[in-house]
């Protein structure tokens, strides 16, 4: 993926925790296990569960909880591999992943410049109907804000690793989709995530969309006469029921507006 902000999608996932927290986030997890706070489910779980609670009838909980500690270390070596498998399975999945980027807005000069080569480009207007199972309807808001996007606690992880729940990888990374800095406000932005099903396709994909889903094409004022021809004869061979405009600048409002150029109706 390349995107104009380096720490939209990050590349290389941040867990927020060290394999020594993790391994406290277990012994914790087992100390809720002798109290009964929690119930284990995996096989290896319920029998250090058992051998525990016949050492604490015969010594203090604290010395019990020691010697857990302790007995827990065999499983640091699992520990190990669970973090670098989770930091794996994130760097194999950003090269098949692809996100469509959709925004509320065409009149922002800003969006103009960064993303139609400084109104030397168009503008796509797009519209979702469920009577066309149109794509777009997946599409979910950005959320900004100067927080960093956050990953589930390591106490999760630890649930995890003890086959308490099963890793939900989409509902984990929810954020590290749709969460961006506040200094990218101005997009207000849409998107749709999804996944190349073919490992070997490169960084681009290229999907169909209903041809009733484009309802508008604006040409920006810089565009060269020839492109906007070829963009007009196109919309109206292609898209019957899309407009072109031609953008204009409102020095009132300091918007960019826009002008039917050729309707296709």
């Amino acid at each position: 993926m390349l995107f104009n902000d380096p720490f939209d999608v990050p590349r290389e996932m941040d867990l927020g925790w060290t394999v020594d927290d993790l391994n406290q986030a277990i012994c914790h997890r087992f100390t809720e296990y002798l109290r009964d706070v929690a119930t284990p489910q995996s096989p290896m779980a319920r029998l250090l569960v058992g051998e525990m609670r016949k050492n604490l009838q015969r010594m203090p909980e604290d010395v019990a909880i020691k010697i857990l500690g302790i007995t827990l270390s065999v499983m640091a070596p699992r520990a190990v591999r669970h973090r670098s498998e989770l930091l794996e399975a994130w760097a194999e999945k950003i090269p098949r992943m692809r996100i469509i980027c959709f925004s509320e807005i065409f009149s922002s000069p800003v969006m103009w410049a960064h993303y139609a080569e400084a109104h030397s480009g168009i503008v796509l207007e797009f519209e979702s109907s469920d009577e066309r199972d149109s794509s777009w309807l997946l599409a979910g808001p950005v959320v900004y804000r100067s927080a960093k996007p956050s990953l589930p606690s390591v106490e999760r992880w630890a649930r995890a690793f003890l086959s308490e729940e099963a890793i939900d990888w989409d509902a984990y990374f929810l954020e590290y989709h749709y969460v961006k800095d506040v200094d990218w406000a101005y997009e207000r932005e849409h998107r749709v995530v999804s996944a190349s099903k073919d490992a070997e396709a490169g960084l681009f994909s290229d999907y169909m969309f209903h041809e009733d889903d484009l309802r508008g094409v604006i040409v920006g004022t810089n565009c060269a006469a020839e492109d906007e021809t070829a963009v007009c004869d196109l919309v109206a061979h292609r898209y019957p029921n899309a407009i072109v405009y031609r953008a204009t600048f409102d020095n009132v409002s300091r918007r960019i507006g826009r002008t039917p150029l050729r309707s296709t109706i």
